[in-house]
């Protein structure tokens, strides 16, 4: 009856909001001068840099 078939819903992306571009680009330019670091330690360190910017 009311029911949409699963084809014709789509969702879509959100827009990225500052903190998700900022941690995005900084993870990825940790990551690039240290390779081995654990994503966890990558992310840490991201988000400490995002609360003293």
């Amino acid at each position: 009856m009311g029911k949409s078939s699963k084809r014709s819903r789509r969702k879509t992306r959100r827009k990225l909001n500052p903190y998700n571009i900022y941690m995005r680009d900084e993870i990825a330019a940790i990551k690039e001068s240290d390779p081995k670091i654990p994503h966890r330690e990558a992310f840490t360190q991201a988000s400490r840099s995002w609360s003293t910017s």
